[in-house]
């Protein structure tokens, strides 16, 4: 007779219990797969688990993800709804769904004795990256937010870095065509980062430095005084990353890094977007790019010659590319960039927006705890609370 070993015993004992626990009852425990590999729909996947599972008042959420990018474990980390995370990384590595089985003679069993100790094999609901709805069509989210004593460690850091612990700064992030890990580039995305000089000058002139994150493939930009570039740090996406959590606002493109900034619940402002659902905020501020119209040229979003097109709110390039048949986006030629302007005057406004702001930002406190109740699934959808820059204010 093939003798049992105290594990496999534990094992049979805690799967007998999840048997008799087959019955109706509120939510308590959640399992989220975050499965994407783009930092914006990865960081979107973890607001998204963490807010469904402060809103069922549920205490205990289980993130999985594939650990394939340098960013995915520091930003696993932010999500503090997160009672543990499960990460693989072996290339033809896969989380078997057989991990959910709790038969008692299951055929495949979890490698992690605290899968079972947890009782995280036997969720009460179970979230792919399918189910994830757009950040910014949510009336709340749970946000993101570095431990307090990641906070001690990353504060000397980044005054190490070259940032003055006394003074505000604003962080940026300019998405360029040269990102390593990215096989197929949308060049529609990606910005001149020298068009971002002025209103570096401008930051700089009114009592403020500028702190660049980003990938070391970047350009880089010319050495001017008030200008900290974390960037041509290697490996140091966790001090990035706290960086743009402890900004007067972050200053970012159509990129990753503008979920980033939105889900860290630090004002946002996103140039050159396609579309206000780029971050989430109803402190952020969007930037359109410029529409080129047949016979008109360029013009901006909120104007008379865009307005009488009647277009909604939703990523002009799907009109334009007929992924929406009963719009006409015909007169559509393309788009246009932002000028250093138009940037400018984005940023100014940003400025009065956080007017007598100083030092570093402090982390955000955390939503209040909410006692388990029925959650109505698919839940309401709020419009987009970002505001965007219109030639007459932000709409």
């Amino acid at each position: 007779m093939r003798s049992v070993s105290p594990d496999e015993q534990k094992r049979e004992s805690l799967r007998y219990i999840a048997t008799q626990l087959r019955m109706p009852r509120s939510i308590e425990r959640i399992v989220g797969f975050a499965g994407s590999q783009a930092m914006g729909d990865f960081l979107m996947e973890h607001v998204f688990y963490a807010t469904v599972a402060h809103m069922a008042g549920c205490r205990d959420l289980t993130v999985i993800y594939r650990d394939d990018r340098p960013y995915k474990k520091v930003i696993a980390a932010l999500n503090r709804q997160a009672t543990r995370h499960v990460s693989y990384s072996a290339p033809g590595d896969a989380f078997p769904i057989d991990w959910f089985d709790i038969g008692y003679n299951a055929p495949l069993v979890a490698p992690m004795p605290r899968w079972y100790d947890d009782f995280t094999f036997m969720p009460d609901l179970v979230m792919t990256p399918s189910m994830v709805f757009n950040t910014a069509f949510l009336k709340e989210h749970a946000g993101l937010a570095f431990a307090a004593e990641d906070v001690s460690r990353l504060t000397p850091a980044l005054a190490a870095a070259g940032v003055p612990e006394g003074q505000w700064f604003v962080g940026l992030h300019v998405r360029e065509s040269r990102y390593a890990f990215r096989d197929n580039i949308d060049p529609s995305r990606s910005s001149d980062p020298n068009t971002f000089l002025e209103a570096i000058r401008v930051i700089r002139d009114v009592g403020g430095c500028v702190v660049r994150i980003g990938d070391e493939a970047q350009s880089p930009l010319p050495s001017m005084d008030g200008l900290i570039d974390l960037s041509r740090i290697p490996g140091s996406f966790e001090l990035q990353a706290f960086a743009f959590s402890r900004a007067r606002f972050n200053l970012v493109t159509d990129s990753g890094p503008a979920a980033l900034s939105s889900a860290l619940r630090v004002p946002t402002v996103a140039t050159n977007s396609f579309t206000r659902e780029a971050v989430f905020n109803p402190a952020d501020l969007v930037l359109l790019k410029r529409v080129r119209l047949r016979g008109v040229g360029e013009v901006e979003y909120g104007g008379p010659e865009y307005l009488a097109n009647g277009w909604p709110d939703l990523d002009l390039r799907f009109i334009q590319a007929a992924k929406a048949p009963e719009l006409d986006g015909s007169a559509i030629e393309g788009f246009a960039p932002n000028t250093p302007e138009q940037i400018c005057e984005v940023v100014g406004m940003a400025l009065e927006d956080t007017a007598g702001f100083e030092g570093w930002r402090p982390t955000p406190a955390p939503l209040p705890a909410l006692e388990a109740r029925k959650l109505a699934w698919p839940f309401d959808m709020a419009p987009p609370q970002a505001r965007v820059w219109t030639p007459n204010g932000p709409a």
